[in-house]
């Protein structure tokens, strides 16, 4: 998944766009990379059942009864809070 598909799928859930300043890739920075869960499979017997949109979706319901009440969202990546 992009980070961009990602940073969508928290507008959905925020109603709010997303306030990103376009950059170049750092020259250190990776162009991509992939995670390998093969040694949890192997010594945790681990299989993922939850989707990154359901973990999203999980987590903006958490979000909402436990971090929106105490803090607003944080102003320089949304702008401020608009819920």
């Amino acid at each position: 998944m992009l980070v961009a598909d990602f940073v969508r799928l928290l507008e959905e859930h925020s109603g709010c766009k997303a306030n990103l300043i376009p950059a170049l890739l750092p020259d250190m920075d990776v162009p991509c990379a992939y995670a390998n869960i093969e040694k949890a499979r192997r010594l945790f017997d681990f299989h993922p059942t939850v989707t990154i949109r359901e973990g999203v979706n999980s987590f903006w319901q958490w979000y909402r009864c436990e971090g929106a009440e105490k803090k607003a969202f944080a102003s320089h990546a949304w702008g401020g809070w608009c819920g």
